[in-house]
């Protein structure tokens, strides 16, 4: 974050000392000239799930001149920027570092005042589970987990649920054994909203793992799988709950056990709602 600061620092410095520059050179003609109008111009970038979209790479360039910058720097914390030109030139604003599952234009036209950017979400290839690190707010990838004889795929589930719960745990792991049952509750009250896989990348195999599930009287996908998706996802506690909303992003990740059936449910009612708009929820309680 400071890094970009600076350089958004370092850019306007350098718009700043062109625009001096060339008002030396040519003072005794501009001075003959009128002064050109301040034109102020503000851009929201934002998902299309409402979210705003903050650290994204602004850069504007006149249209006339596409080589000309004009002006640089980088969204708030409410995904905005404010700045203004000398001049009523037509303005395109050009996107860098949109996060991995955004598709950016590769311009887009700017008008006097407001201008509003709506990036949509597209889940990543599962092969990205390789080289990517999902973290809150990530776009996720297309997962898929085949257990007792059918298949769970991210973007099939979506299209009937309004989020995919993960719950990471391992079969010698205390916390995740107490929690389970209050998982299973909420999940008996919310199974029609919403759709919850069990992973364990830990310690379990195919048949120990649905032992475990048939021992504890789970009704949800109980699975095994890979080390790499502990490390695809930061997973550094067990157990550790993730929520991937309707939009496909990773919109909260809650590490620790749950001390009760209500904890689960105040997400999955949070996640299901029909007036959800999307977000980012780093603690339980930011849900109100």
């Amino acid at each position: 974050m400071k890094m970009k600061r600076y350089f958004s620092f370092i850019i306007a410095f350098m718009l700043l000392a062109t625009a001096f520059l060339s008002g030396c050179e040519s003072s005794e003609e501009s001075s003959a000239e009128p002064s050109k109008t301040q034109v102020s111009y503000k851009l929201s970038i934002k998902t299309n799930g409402g979210m705003a979209m903050e650290d994204i790479g602004v850069y504007v360039y006149k249209t006339d001149s596409p080589d000309d910058l004009v002006w640089g720097g980088y969204t708030d914390k409410n995904g905005a920027v404010d700045f203004f030109v000398y001049g009523e030139d037509s303005l395109f604003a050009v996107l860098k570092e949109v996060p991995a599952g955004y598709t950016a234009d590769q311009r887009y036209s700017l008008t006097e005042g407001a201008n509003e950017i709506t990036l949509s979400a597209v889940l990543l290839d599962e092969s990205a589970l390789f080289g990517q690190k999902f973290k809150l707010g990530s776009v996720s990838l297309d997962f898929s987990f085949d257990t007792d004889g059918k298949q769970y795929k991210l973007s099939e589930l979506l299209k009937e649920k309004q989020a995919v719960v993960l719950n990471f745990w391992y079969i010698n792991c205390g916390p995740c054994r107490s929690e389970f049952p209050y998982i299973k509750q909420a999940y008996e009250k919310y199974s029609d909203k919403l759709e919850l896989i069990a992973i364990n990348p830990y310690d379990g195999t195919a048949d120990s793992v649905a032992a475990y599930k048939n021992e504890l009287g789970l009704d949800f996908p109980v699975v095994s799988a890979e080390s790499r998706w502990q490390e695809a996802f930061g997973i550094t506690a067990y157990p550790t709950t993730i929520v991937i909303d309707r939009f496909g992003t990773v919109a909260m990740v809650h590490h620790g056990s749950f001390a009760d059936a209500e904890s689960v449910e105040k997400i999955f009612d949070y996640f299901t709602a029909e007036d959800y708009v999307q977000t980012t929820v780093r603690n339980l309680s930011d849900i109100k």
